[in-house]
């Protein structure tokens, strides 16, 4: 039996936990109350948002996948400026086109959204737009890159160690002339049934890695200069190349087709591409995987610029949304999804997947800087002329030897008149052939040299 001590004791013990719990109650709830306010408040604060702003980016179709799938990301941390929510639209379209079409006042009907970032697959673009027009204020003086790819030469892997591949670098001419002048083709490198030596080269007008192999190729000497010797350097190249098409692209479909009926060493023997060209080719397991050869003296490479246009259109929320969206892109993620698709970094390190297994080689090419707009357009418009389809050109040699008599017609150099597709004579250099061509991108150029 308890005592009544016991009994009293009991009872104030009850009375003090009854005289506690309504303070403990209060005590947790306000507790509880004030954490989910402040979850509550961040919450709403990173939210809450005036309006939504939308921001374009064109992006070239070789890493528009990336910046799409990135985008996502980045939309995904609920970006905000200034009290606005963000939209990022990124939209595919080729680097030549938007050089084509970028203009202060921006035609969206007929061009699509007006850009406020674009990521073309190299600074040779923006230097070509630069160059024209109307535009030169639109762009910046430096843009930062996303990723970068040398610009190499592409070769099927038994035709690159066939000619020392990779201890042995050789320049873009020599490598032209290598492959290019003997007759017999393969036969002197121990390898008859690959028949002769088929040199291939994208449109340079809209292919980036075509461009600068091709610029590199005819200005030799790098002075940034086109001599007659150099202009009949491009003849002699445009008349080795078996196989032309629109961009790299189509050049390394069509390869991976000869490949698969076994056919790619008789196919295609080199032609310029990017690095990650390459190891993409090569991650798709072909029977005959290529290599990236990188001539010495380097080219201008693809270095996917990020360019946030100085458009009237391109207001002070808009250069925050970018500057946001620029320091996601080089950051970790960003990063990282570029090399995992076959990128090197900014900084163009190598990484893990440039390896020679891969057909890669660490040390990469010699970077060098985009040639001026005028050099560019000229070896474009140089190719143009000597690529032009659906005209016939007789080249004649003008000299004395050429007016004694013939029956009929009455002279040598009215033989070739008869025909519908007509004659020029052009008498004493390749400048005259090409100035003779009527290109308008040539005029200036044949004026300043005639």
């Amino acid at each position: 039996m308890r005592s009544g001590h016991h009994r009293n004791r009991g009872r104030a013990a009850r009375r003090h936990r009854r005289r506690l719990a309504p303070s403990i109650v209060i005590g947790v709830v306000a507790f509880l109350v004030i954490s989910l306010v402040g979850t509550g408040y961040t919450y709403v604060v990173q939210q809450r948002c005036e309006g939504m702003l939308t921001v374009t980016m064109v992006s070239a179709p070789e890493h528009a996948t990336i910046l799409s799938t990135l985008a996502e990301r980045w939309l995904a941390t609920k970006p905000s400026v200034n009290g606005q929510c963000v939209r990022l639209d990124v939209v595919s379209k080729d680097s030549a086109q938007v050089v084509d079409t970028l203009a202060p006042t921006w035609d969206a009907r007929r061009h699509g959204p007006r850009p406020d970032i674009w990521a073309p697959e190299a600074s040779t673009w923006v230097t070509l737009a630069r160059g024209r027009p109307g535009t030169r204020d639109l762009l910046p003086p430096v843009s930062p890159p996303l990723a970068r790819s040398p610009i190499v030469v592409a070769m099927p892997r038994p035709m690159a160690m066939a000619i020392g591949w990779p201890n042995q670098h050789l320049g873009w001419m020599d490598l032209f002339k290598r492959l290019s002048k003997d007759p017999r083709g393969w036969v002197g490198s121990g390898h008859p049934e690959w028949g002769q030596a088929r040199l291939g080269i994208a449109d340079p007008g809209r292919d980036t890695a075509a461009l600068a192999a091709l610029t590199a190729l005819v200005d030799y000497d790098g002075d940034s200069q086109l001599s007659d010797t150099e202009l009949a350097g491009a003849l002699k190249f445009a008349r080795a190349v078996n196989v032309v098409k629109p961009t790299t692209a189509d050049l390394l479909l069509d390869l991976e087709k000869a490949d698969a009926a076994g056919t790619s060493l008789t196919h295609l023997s080199a032609f310029p591409a990017t690095e990650r060209d390459v190891s993409q080719y090569n991650t798709r397991n072909p029977r005959v995987a290529l290599v990236a050869v990188y001539p010495p003296e380097g080219a201008s490479e693809a270095d996917h610029p990020f360019v946030v246009l100085n458009a009237p259109w391109v207001d002070p929320v808009r250069r925050g949304a970018a500057a946001e969206l620029l320091e996601f892109l080089n950051g970790p993620e960003g990063v990282g999804a570029y090399v995992e698709n076959g990128f090197r970094p900014p900084d163009g390190k190598a990484t893990s997947k440039t390896t020679e297994s891969q057909g890669l080689l660490a040390a990469g090419g010699v970077k060098k800087a985009p040639h001026d707009a005028g050099i560019l357009l000229r070896v474009i418009g140089t190719w143009t002329a000597l690529r032009r389809s659906g005209s016939a050109l007789n080249v004649i040699y003008a000299s004395k030897s050429m007016a004694f008599r013939v029956p009929i017609p009455p002279v040598r150099a009215e033989v070739p008149k008869r025909p519908a597709a007509g004659v020029r004579t052009f008498p004493n250099s390749v400048r005259d052939l090409l100035c003779g061509r009527s290109l308008p991108v040539l005029a200036s150029w044949c004026r300043r040299t005639s």
